[in-house]
């Protein structure tokens, strides 16, 4: 790994990858044990945290601003013990629906490919 990309905690963690790493012009890479696989973000989450939520991955503050409204509309009920939790359910119904619909929307040339292998 060149040494221009740094060890980063910032970042979806990706089933299998052991480590994370950003480098220069938004490269995001996750490494595995037989491979790394690259991807670049539109803003550099180390630089600018904040702009890089809602530009790469605004599934995130959709589904917590849709929590914290149900869990403020659920609060007015006389059951405000469950307002916590009703504001929990729908956030995580939202991530998954912001999964799934960035999924659907991926660019065919982010899927991983072969690589050549050095001999």
């Amino acid at each position: 790994m060149p040494q221009c990309f740094k060890l980063t905690l910032l970042g979806e963690s990706v089933p299998g990858s052991k480590r994370q790493f950003r480098g220069v012009y938004e490269a995001h890479v996750h490494e595995f044990d037989d491979r790394w696989v690259l991807h670049r973000d539109k803003v550099n989450a180390d630089i600018n945290p904040l702009n890089h939520l809602f530009n790469d991955a605004p599934e995130y503050v959709l589904s917590a601003v849709v929590g914290l409204v149900t869990s403020l509309l659920a609060r007015n009920q006389k059951d405000r013990k469950n307002a916590l939790l009703a504001g929990w359910a729908v956030s995580a119904f939202m991530l998954l629906l912001g999964k799934m619909g960035k999924s659907i929307d991926e660019d065919e040339r982010e899927f991983e490919a072969d690589a050549p292998r050095w001999s």
